[in-house]
C-alpha cells in the first residue's frame, strides 16, 4: 500500500471543514459529550449493523471517542487493587 503524501494546509481545511460541518473533535465537558453520543445515536440508527454503510468508518470514530471519554471521566478500577 502507497502511503499518501501528508499535505498539512489541506488536511487543516479539511478538518476545519470536517469540524464546522459534524462538530466532532476530541471530548473535553459533560456537554461535549452528551452532544457526541446524540450524535453517535443517530449515526447508529443510520448504519445499524452494515459495516459496509459509507458512515460506518465515522461511526466507529465517534464511538472510540466517547470510549476514550468514559474511561478518563469513569475509570474502572481492578477490585484487586483495592484489597490492598
Amino acid at each position: 500500500m502507497k502511503v499518501k503524501q501528508f499535505d498539512p494546509a489541506s488536511a487543516g481545511r479539511a478538518w476545519q471543514a470536517f469540524r464546522s460541518s459534524i462538530g466532532i473533535a476530541a471530548i473535553q465537558t459533560p456537554k461535549q459529550y452528551d452532544q457526541t453520543v446524540a450524535f453517535m445515536n443517530q449515526l447508529v440508527d443510520l448504519v445499524g449493523e452494515n459495516e459496509r454503510h459509507p458512515l460506518a468508518g465515522l461511526l466507529d470514530l465517534v464511538g472510540e471517542l466517547v470510549a476514550a471519554y468514559e474511561s478518563r471521566m469513569h475509570p474502572v478500577v481492578d477490585p484487586a487493587m483495592r484489597r490492598s
